[in-house]
């Protein structure tokens, strides 16, 4: 997921720069020097999730799942992985739960969920169309904000009017 800051780079215009970026995890003390070393790869906040609902979001997919039975097509895919691990420089270890599949949740400022990507053992993550639904929220947001602001400034251009009732102002608090 790291990629997907840099990838999202374009230009002057980060499209990071408008969303959070976080993980989640699914358990701690079994492997916290493994977890530590994630985290340098993956400099972002991290989650603690006991009861694994974002796992259950994505489907609670195991890597022991057969999609095939066929033994070239297992070995074409192991080597593909094993490759992508070693261009990588990744390391890991067999410490803790790791056949549960996790994948990529975007949420919208309201915490609806918008897309999902789930993850694909051996597989790269499909970052352009990842980097597309952000795009496609932070089209939503700007246009939001852009009603949002012209009908802020259309109300201050009625209040300077001589002919417009002045108004009391009354908070209120719940």
């Amino acid at each position: 997921m790291s990629e997907l800051a840099a990838a999202a780079k374009n230009g002057d215009n980060d499209i990071m720069n408008h969303f959070g970026l976080f993980g989640i995890i699914k358990e701690v003390g079994v492997d916290d020097e493994g977890l530590l070393e994630f985290h340098k790869y993956f400099n972002h906040p991290l989650y603690l999730d006991p009861s694994n609902q974002f796992y259950k979001a994505l489907g609670s997919r195991s890597i022991l799942t057969v999609r095939t039975w066929n033994p070239l097509r297992w070995y074409r895919a192991f080597k593909s992985m094993n490759e992508r691990i070693a261009r990588k420089n990744l390391t890991g270890n067999y410490v803790g739960e790791g056949l549960i599949q996790g994948g990529v949740i975007i949420f919208d400022r309201s915490g609806t969920p918008r897309a999902v990507y789930q993850e694909l053992t051996g597989q790269e993550l499909p970052m352009d169309d990842i980097i597309a639904a952000l795009t496609v929220l932070q089209a939503e947001v700007a246009a939001e904000e852009a009603t949002t602001s012209s009908s802020n400034a259309e109300e201050a251009d009625g209040a300077d009017d001589e002919t417009a009732p002045e108004e009391e102002v009354v908070a209120e608090s719940s």
